[in-house]
């Protein structure tokens, strides 16, 4: 993982004000973000509930006291918000925020794409009256700086298995300036790249 300003900007919310919204376009690191703010709590002896498909799950099983880190990747669904949200959990959600803001024990990570985020405001009044933009933090390329989105290549063809051949073909001519500098670089697709090329017959020229 390389640290970047989202992380920060992260973990003062769920150190301010106990949750945290993470949101952004796919592939940006959202999951991976989430994860590592869970190790970091996880560390500090937080027990670790994982919701799955209803916030019911974490209210049901909250206490005040209890030393709890709750997590709900993709809360609000992967690719669309239609059919996700159940009778009244809009306002499930905002009760729960409200629980784990109240209390100096606990922490709640969500995860959404931005997007998702902004169909759900429009679709359920409630979420939109909610306090949801004070606890948001969207990720942004601009939150990679050069050195970062270097260090994020670097890490993935490290650790690839990749060929010497691969990698000298990023080496040539400085290539990897053009992947570092891309407008449309992203994490995952590093993570593709890297995986698939691992896995075939591909000359890196092609």
């Amino acid at each position: 993982y390389v640290q970047n300003e989202s992380y920060f900007k992260a973990k003062k919310l769920l150190e301010e004000h106990h949750c945290c919204i993470i949101a952004g376009i796919p592939g940006i690191g959202k999951t991976t973000l989430a994860e590592i703010l869970l190790v970091d709590y996880l560390s500090r002896d937080y027990e670790l509930i994982k919701i799955s498909s209803d916030i019911r799950e974490a209210a049901e099983v909250h206490t005040p006291l209890a030393k709890r880190v709750y997590y709900y990747d993709d809360f609000l669904g992967q690719t669309s918000l239609e059919h996700k949200l159940g009778k009244n959990e809009e306002q499930g959600i905002l009760n729960f925020i409200d629980a784990v803001a109240r209390s100096n024990s606990s922490r709640l990570i969500l995860t959404t794409r931005e997007y998702i985020l902004n169909q759900a405001r429009a679709s359920y009044e409630r979420l939109a009256r909610g306090s949801l933009d004070v606890l948001k933090c969207v990720i942004n390329l601009a939150d990679y700086s050069r050195h970062d989105r270097a260090k994020i290549l670097f890490n993935h063809v490290y650790f690839s298995g990749l060929s010497s051949q691969y990698k000298l073909a990023l080496l040539e001519g400085r290539n990897y300036l053009k992947i570092i500098d891309h407008h449309n670089f992203n994490p995952r697709i590093i993570e593709w790249m890297t995986d698939y090329l691992k896995g075939t017959g591909v000359r890196p020229e092609s």
